[in-house]
């Protein structure tokens, strides 16, 4: 439709892509549900029956990627004649469709042949996701720059805003490898404790970079300022390695690791 829109002068068109648009919407409540159910039980661990079956979860590419292609190029298609809010309401579904997207296909790669939707991510996992979040809206947070589109800019801010907040939330808080049983590797310095909590650090930085070539500088010194933090974890948490092994959560602490 937003293709036709292009072709012939008929303003009714516009308008109607925007209603199909919210069509498709309707129909994705179901899997919006599913996505809270989810998060319900990665938060708190509480079973939400919302959704008993899981079919996007089986099909992620087929019932989520492809949508967002189309509604990425409609988007594309649509600003050519100007951009509005239909045009970043696109842009912006797009590019949660593909994080969700994202976050189905990473769950199934690390566990296969399991039923995604209660199984509890381990150490590594949660790290992976978290890197993966941030790369993403590193990704948008570059092209919103580059090709002046302050919907996907926003869509960075929110998935780097998420890969923040899984850091502080489940890897400090929750199942910090301090207090809670976490294998995080035998390697020194080589281990899940790198990918969790080292790779951030350039993440971070890069996103601040990002906001104060967008003109945020004083959204950039927290950004700076959780950089430091990410560091301080993973040394304090190296030296605990060191001395503890596989599990940091032993409760002897000898005056040498202090």
């Amino acid at each position: 439709m937003a293709w036709i829109y292009t072709k012939v002068s008929v303003n009714a068109l516009r308008p109607i892509v925007g209603a199909l648009a919210c069509v498709f919407g309707f129909l994705l409540i179901p899997q919006i549900l599913l996505l809270v159910q989810l998060a319900a039980y990665s938060l708190v661990e509480a079973r939400l029956a919302f959704q008993e079956s899981p079919p996007v979860v089986n099909w992620p590419v087929y019932q989520l990627g492809l949508p967002a292609l189309f509604f990425a190029a409609a988007s594309r298609l649509l600003r050519l004649q100007r951009d509005d809010g239909l045009v970043r309401s696109l842009e912006i579904a797009a590019a949660a469709m593909i994080g969700v997207m994202g976050y189905y296909l990473t769950r199934q790669a690390l566990n296969v042949d399991a039923n995604i939707l209660f199984v509890k991510p381990g150490f590594v996992e949660r790290g992976v996701t978290t890197n993966l979040f941030f790369v993403y809206g590193l990704a948008c947070l570059w092209i919103g720059r580059h090709y002046l589109h302050e919907s996907l800019r926003l869509s960075g801010l929110v998935l780097c805003g998420v890969a923040m907040f899984r850091i502080v939330y489940f890897d400090c808080v929750v199942y910090n490898p301090l207090w809670a049983s976490q294998q995080v590797g035998n390697l020194p310095l080589l281990n899940a404790l790198l990918i969790t909590y080292c790779l951030p650090i350039l993440w971070t930085w890069k996103a601040a970079k990002e906001l104060a070539y967008a003109g945020k500088p004083e959204w950039s010194k927290y950004g700076y300022s959780f950089v430091l933090f990410l560091a301080f974890t993973f040394l304090s948490l190296n030296v605990r390695h060191i001395f503890q092994g596989a599990h940091i959560n032993g409760s002897e602490t000898t005056s040498a690791e202090i």
